[in-house]
């Protein structure tokens, strides 16, 4: 079956209803169509190409029909009005951007997921989101910056099974106050958790040997945290800006802190044992922290 592309007419149209007798909608099929305020996707359609819809800034209302597999990259990108959307339990993945920037508040995902790709960073009104089972179980199937920019998000989505926090998988969520990573988790990369504002409590599995640049950069309500006994290396800047930052617990394995990795923290107290890595920061930085006590 040959791909939907509208006329122009149809394109201009406020309201349509596409024929039956097609498996896609094409690429760009109604890209910045202006006048759109609602589609309706027949039963046969498995795939929404990219930028499909992307760009409607009117756009209000979508149905997807049962049997839909694939909502392509950027395909409702820039659906400034688009406030909800149903996703249908058949669609099994959902590309790069294809929700960026529309006006969702809660996502369903769908139980056949495979993966998940960052469909929905870039989202500031998505408060939340249900991840299925199958993906939860598969954490390796969720890639970097996945909610990133989604900053009214409250909680955020990290399972067991976490090899690492990619690149600003959480960056911008600025709404999130907890986090627990859980067991397993050995890296936090770049930026995972930059700019999440209102992040009071972090918790650590002691799994960790790694904190990545700029990890928990400007994190800036956070008040205390304790850095687990197998992590080695502090990256650069990984926790600057972080300006409520009062203490920080830094064991021995540490072996490495980099360049500003505590820069901005003016009020801040390291508690190391005296010949670490720590310690020898502490001293080298002493007019830019308040070092108070140590221990061991």
């Amino acid at each position: 079956m040959a791909d939907y592309i509208p006329n122009e007419t149809v394109k201009n149209s406020e309201n349509v209803v596409i024929p039956n007798g097609f498996r896609r909608i094409g690429n760009q099929a109604f890209y910045y169509s202006d006048n759109l305020r609602s589609v309706v996707i027949p039963q046969g359609v498995e795939d929404i190409d990219d930028r499909a819809f992307g760009g409607c800034a009117n756009l209000t209302s979508v149905s997807l029909p049962d049997g839909l597999k694939r909502i392509g990259d950027y395909a409702f990108c820039e659906c400034r009005s688009l406030c909800e959307i149903n996703i249908p339990a058949s669609v099994e993945v959902i590309e790069y951007g294809a929700f960026f920037s529309t006006a969702l508040k809660e996502v369903v995902l769908p139980v056949r997921m495979k993966r998940l790709e960052p469909a929905f960073a870039g989202i500031p009104s998505l408060e939340s989101i249900r991840v299925p089972k199958l993906l939860s179980e598969q954490p390796s199937n969720i890639n970097p910056m996945c909610f990133s920019g989604c900053s009214a998000l409250k909680e955020i989505p990290i399972f067991e099974g976490f090899e690492m926090i990619e690149t600003s998988s959480f960056h911008g969520c600025s709404s999130v106050t907890s986090i627990v990573v859980p067991e397993g988790v050995d890296t936090i990369e770049e930026l995972a958790f930059a700019f999440c504002s209102s992040l009071t409590s972090v918790t650590l599995p002691q799994t960790l040997r790694v904190i990545e640049e700029r990890a928990f950069f400007e994190c800036s309500s956070l008040e205390s945290i304790v850095i687990p006994k197998l992590v080695r290396y502090i990256g650069e800047e990984a926790f600057s800006g972080c300006s409520s930052l009062k203490l920080i617990d830094i064991p021995k394995s540490v072996k490495v802190i980099r360049y500003k990795a505590f820069d901005g923290c003016d009020s801040l107290t390291i508690r190391a044992s005296r010949w670490s890595a720590a310690a020898k920061y502490a001293r080298e930085n002493k007019n830019k922290l308040s070092l108070k006590s140590f221990f061991g």
